[in-house]
């Protein structure tokens, strides 16, 4: 739960990383964020992964 009681989008939020990703920013710290973190870092890399955020490497994000 966000900080409104309302759940993030893991979709709409990992593809805005996506869009930052492809950007050339390919780190992302989200170790203050307690509750969808790490479903939307799974989803963002496993978006990643998949081609979807080209690159020389795969992004990284940090969680707790």
């Amino acid at each position: 739960m966000e900080r409104d009681g309302r759940p993030v989008d893991p979709e709409a939020a990992s593809t805005a990383m996506l869009e930052h990703a492809r950007a050339g920013f390919d780190a992302f710290d989200m170790a203050d964020h307690y509750g969808s973190a790490e479903l939307i870092a799974g989803r963002f890399l496993a978006r990643a992964a998949s081609g979807e955020a080209p690159g020389a490497h795969r992004p990284v994000a940090f969680t707790k």
